[in-house]
């Protein structure tokens, strides 16, 4: 059965092994065979760091495959709430608790990392790589204002901007955080540009600020009517 087919052109799917549920993720995107095996070994990095922790848990990846056009992953089930269903019926001192797990997760995100110094020519780059791929998509006209701005801010930086650099999950967004008898269930990680703790918090940011999970599932739901 497909659950989903994520932003990034994923496939991911619910199969049944030996009588036991297992989600699994697949492209045949020739473009993306390799990210998304990359981000395959990174659940299976982030899973053993997070092994000691009582309330966070990650999918454990069962088996892999990978041909020159098509990558695909099996990982465990978890019958859970998404995040966002949690919010509307949890309590303040349950939402309290969900705010404390987030922080837990960028602390040792931060904590498991190290400070590198980045040129901020990587960061020129990824911004233009942006503004680029929206001029090809014809919607550039609408954030002209927003990377004039970054990339002045940028430019006004010193060279070698000190980050902590290591360890991230990449898309630490609400509808990447499942919730099971209180314990978060990380899924869908993210291969970054730089892979830093900072994008966690950015990702995150983007929820709170922006409403990006939100916005996303009213957009299929609105797809599916």
């Amino acid at each position: 059965m497909e659950l989903i087919k994520g932003l990034s052109g994923c496939k991911l799917s619910l199969i049944d092994i030996e009588n036991t549920h297992v989600v699994s993720k697949s492209t045949s995107d020739i473009q993306y065979v390799d990210r998304l095996e990359r981000q395959c070994s990174k659940q299976k990095n982030y899973r053993r760091l997070v092994t000691n922790q009582e309330n966070i848990f990650v999918p454990h990846v069962i088996c892999e495959s990978k041909t020159k056009d098509m990558f695909y992953f099996h990982m465990e089930y978890y019958l859970a709430h998404n995040s966002l269903t949690f919010l509307e019926t949890s309590n303040i001192l349950d939402i309290d608790k969900f705010i404390e797990r987030i922080i837990q997760i960028i602390d040792i995100n931060i904590q498991s990392s190290s400070y590198k110094k980045i040129k901020k020519i990587v960061l020129l780059k990824k911004i233009n790589g942006i503004k680029e791929f929206l001029e090809r998509k014809g919607t550039i006209d609408t954030y002209v204002d927003f990377f004039e701005k970054a990339i002045k801010d940028v430019q006004a930086l010193e060279d070698g901007i000190e980050i902590p650099v290591g360890v991230c999950h990449g898309d630490l967004t609400l509808s990447n955080i499942l919730i099971q008898d209180g314990n978060f269930i990380l899924i869908d990680f993210l291969d970054s540009f730089i892979e830093t703790p900072l994008m966690d918090i950015v990702k995150i940011r983007q929820d709170t600020a922006h409403l990006w999970s939100i916005d996303v599932i009213e957009k299929k739901l609105t797809r599916q009517n």
